[in-house]
């Protein structure tokens, strides 16, 4: 699952611009997956795009490979320095 959701900020992000994806522990339950997104804090705009349309489609995108696994899925976007 990292694998997708790393293709899918790179495909959005300039080449070069650096990407850090990190599966954190669940506290919710032990279906759920929640990874860590640290983007860079001049792409944070293009990543989350006008009125948030684009980390919502990402997340999506993201949520429906999970659920073939049958897992849930939380992503939280964080603004590396």
């Amino acid at each position: 699952m990292q694998e997708v959701i790393e293709y899918l900020f790179k495909s959005i992000l300039p080449e070069g611009a650096s990407l850090k994806v990190t599966q954190m522990p669940s506290e919710e339950s032990m279906n759920t997956d929640v990874f860590e997104i640290e983007v860079p804090k001049e792409e944070i705009a293009k990543v989350i795009g006008k009125g948030g349309a684009v980390i919502r489609s990402i997340r999506i995108l993201a949520s429906i490979a999970s659920k073939k696994q049958g897992r849930q899925l939380r992503l939280n976007l964080v603004e590396s320095k």
